[in-house]
């Protein structure tokens, strides 16, 4: 597995030091004060999308990428289902197409009334975490 997409299932940012040291850092190590950007991190699982109802089991969801054209499903249990291989993540499903290490948050979407809408768009409807 891909050292960068370990890192991303952890919660860190895999872009290069040189350029955003804040998303390298787990959040209890990263600077603070308030000439420093903050980045915002988005949680949440397939699992809660469904729990919220933004998002319903058996729900088709399409690849928003045109090299890499893709369907898959959404169980109820939050996996997806991809050419018969079940996965944990969306990014995981993504990696599998791609065969190179994606974010599936922004590779799968769902159609819509409205048009498509990407997991990482419904994703960021879910209420932010608790603090208590």
């Amino acid at each position: 597995m891909p050292l960068e997409r370990i890192l991303r299932l952890l919660g860190y940012g895999t872009t290069s030091p040189s350029t955003d040291t804040e998303s390298t850092l787990p959040p209890s190590q990263a600077p603070s004060g308030d000439n420093k950007r903050r980045r915002q991190q988005i949680h949440g699982t397939v699992r809660d999308l469904l729990t919220a109802g933004l998002l319903e089991a058996q729900a088709k969801i399409v690849s928003t990428r045109r090299a890499h054209p893709a369907e898959a499903t959404v169980l109820p249990d939050g996996r997806i289902e991809y050419d018969g291989r079940l996965f944990h993540s969306p990014s995981g499903a993504a990696d599998y197409v791609t065969k190179r290490s994606e974010s599936g948050w922004t590779f799968w979407a769902v159609e819509t009334d409205t048009g498509r809408m990407t997991l990482d768009s419904l994703r960021k409807r879910l209420d932010p975490p608790s603090t208590s």
